[in-house]
């Protein structure tokens, strides 16, 4: 069963995943499969929240992850 769809999330044997609880910018994008712009651009509205730590943004690994779970498209 393919790592991402699985119910518990399995952060060491995911290659994509890192083992830190924050995410950068082009971590995230690599995981979501969609470009850093988009990410930036959407960020604010439908994207996933992110922090703030100067002027880089970091991302929460359980945030990214609960956020991509509720982007299920309905018919």
């Amino acid at each position: 069963m393919n790592s991402h769809y699985s119910t518990e999330p399995h952060y060491a044997s995911d290659p994509v995943l890192p083992s830190s609880p924050y995410m950068t910018r082009k971590q995230v994008a690599a995981y979501l499969n969609v470009s850093e712009k988009w990410l930036a651009q959407s960020g604010r509205a439908t994207g996933p929240r992110f922090h703030k730590f100067g002027s880089q943004c970091r991302y929460l690994r359980d945030d990214v992850l609960n956020w991509a779970r509720q982007q299920r498209a309905t018919r």
